[in-house]
């Protein structure tokens, strides 16, 4: 066994379900900050809805694109807490395991 991975099943499981409880807690936090950026720009959660004003209906504009970025950007840093989330899953497993 590689002494790295031999190092990292020396941890109590624990620990890594704390780190599991930890990233997959960032993981959609960060995840529903990047829908939000992709939808509403950046307007909170209830301004882009269409609204009734004097019997028109008035529909918010949509996310400039620098803001669509950002929320893609955001999708991605929660992918990476994603897979850290998945890395210590199987590890916690793993100590439970043995």
């Amino acid at each position: 066994m590689h002494p790295y991975i031999a190092a990292l099943a020396e941890k109590a499981p624990s620990v890594y379900l704390q780190n599991v409880a930890i990233t997959s807690a960032a993981a959609v936090l960060l995840f529903w900050v990047g829908r939000t950026k992709l939808r509403a720009g950046s307007r909170s959660a209830d301004q882009y809805e269409t609204v009734r004003v004097a019997d028109t209906l008035v529909t918010p504009p949509a996310a400039r694109r620098s803001q669509r970025v950002q929320g893609r950007i955001w999708i991605g840093v929660s992918c990476v807490f994603a897979f850290g989330f998945l890395f210590n899953l199987v590890l916690g497993i793993k100590a439970l395991s043995n």
